[in-house]
C-alpha cells in the first residue's frame, strides 16, 4: 500500500480522533512520527490520548517532545500543565499554563485548566477570575461554567453559583454533575421538590452515578432502599474509559471516598460523613456533595 503523505496522516488521525476511534487515530499519529520524528502536532495528539487514558507521564513526555520541536505550541504547554497537575507537580503545572497564556492570552483551555488547579489549591477567588477569562474567550465551555459554580459555592456565593450551574446546563443539558450540585443547593434552600427534579435529571444523564443516587436517597423521601442499593452498585465512580474515576476533587479510594463508601456499605443513610455538614475525623468532611470532573 502506498504511504500516505504526512499531511493526510494528520488529517486522517484527527478525523478518527473526533469520531472516538482513538486506537486508529493513534496509529496514524505514530505513522506520522515514523516519517517525521519531530512533528510537533503528532507528539501533541499522542500526548493528548495518553492523558485522556490516564497515562500522564507518557503524556508529559510527548508534550515535552512537541515543545522541543515547536516552543510556541500553546496547546502543548497546556497539555504539559495538565500532565504535571495530574502527577502532583502543581508548581510546574501553573508555570506551564502561564507559558501557554504568555503565547496566547485568549487560550480558553489554558485559563480553564489553570482555574481547575487554583480551585484544587483552595484559591477559589483566583479560580473564579480564571474561569471568567476562559468563558469570555469561549462562552460555551459547560465544564468551566460548572467548575466556576463549584468555586463560587466554596466562597459562599450561592446565588452566583446557582446561576453558573444553570449556564452549564444550558450549554450541556446532560451534564450530570451540574444537575447534582444544583440539587444540593436547592435542597439546602429547602426547595426539595425542585431538588428532586434536578437529581432525577442527573440520574437520567448518568444512570450509574453514585452521587446522583446518594442525592435521591438523601432527599425529602429519605430512607429509600432502592436508591441506596443503586449507589452501592455505582461505587466507586468510574471514568469513561473504565478506570477509577474521581468526584469533583474526590479521588476514588481516597479517605473521603472510603469514608462515604463505608457509610453506604454499613447502611447509614444519609451518609454520616458529609451529608450532615459535620467534619469527619476520617476525611475532614470532604466526602459528600461532590460532583464529577468530566474530561475535556
Amino acid at each position: 500500500m502506498t504511504a500516505l503523505p504526512t499531511t493526510d496522516l494528520l488529517q486522517e488521525g484527527l478525523a478518527l480522533h473526533r469520531r472516538g476511534a482513538v486506537a486508529e487515530a493513534a496509529a496514524r499519529y505514530t505513522a506520522l512520527l515514523a516519517a517525521e520524528p519531530r512533528h510537533a502536532d503528532a507528539h501533541y495528539y499522542l500526548g493528548l490520548i495518553a492523558c485522556q487514558q490516564g497515562r500522564f507521564a507518557e503524556g508529559a513526555e510527548h508534550a515535552h517532545n512537541a515543545l522541543a520541536s515547536d516552543p510556541a505550541h500553546g496547546r502543548a504547554h497546556v497539555l504539559l500543565g495538565r500532565a504535571h497537575s495530574a502527577l502532583g507537580r502543581r508548581d510546574e503545572a501553573l508555570a506551564s499554563f502561564d507559558r501557554a497564556l504568555a503565547l496566547a492570552p485568549d487560550l480558553a483551555a489554558a485559563h480553564g485548566h489553570r482555574a481547575d488547579l487554583l480551585s484544587d489549591l483552595g484559591r477559589h477567588g483566583e479560580a473564579v477570575e480564571a474561569y471568567d477569562r476562559a468563558l469570555a474567550a469561549e462562552p460555551d465551555r459547560a465544564e468551566d461554567w460548572f467548575n466556576r459554580g463549584v468555586a463560587l459555592n466554596a466562597l459562599g456565593r450561592r446565588d452566583e453559583a446557582m446561576a453558573s450551574l444553570e449556564k452549564a446546563i444550558a450549554c450541556k443539558p446532560d451534564l450530570a454533575p451540574a444537575h447534582a450540585l444544583r440539587a444540593t443547593l436547592l435542597s439546602e434552600l429547602g426547595r426539595h421538590d425542585a431538588a428532586l427534579q434536578s437529581v432525577d435529571a442527573a440520574i437520567a444523564a448518568a444512570p450509574n452515578s453514585a452521587k446522583a443516587w446518594f442525592g435521591r436517597g438523601a432527599g425529602p423521601r429519605r430512607g429509600l432502599v432502592q436508591p441506596r442499593r443503586r449507589a452501592q452498585r455505582a461505587w466507586p465512580p468510574r471514568r469513561g474509559d473504565g478506570q477509577p474515576g474521581k468526584g469533583h476533587r474526590l479521588q476514588a479510594g481516597s479517605r473521603a471516598g472510603a469514608c462515604l463508601a463505608r457509610d453506604i456499605a454499613l447502611g447509614a443513610w444519609p451518609p454520616r460523613c458529609g451529608a450532615a455538614k459535620r467534619r469527619c475525623r476520617d476525611c475532614g468532611g470532604a466526602a459528600f456533595g461532590q460532583g464529577v470532573v468530566w474530561p475535556r
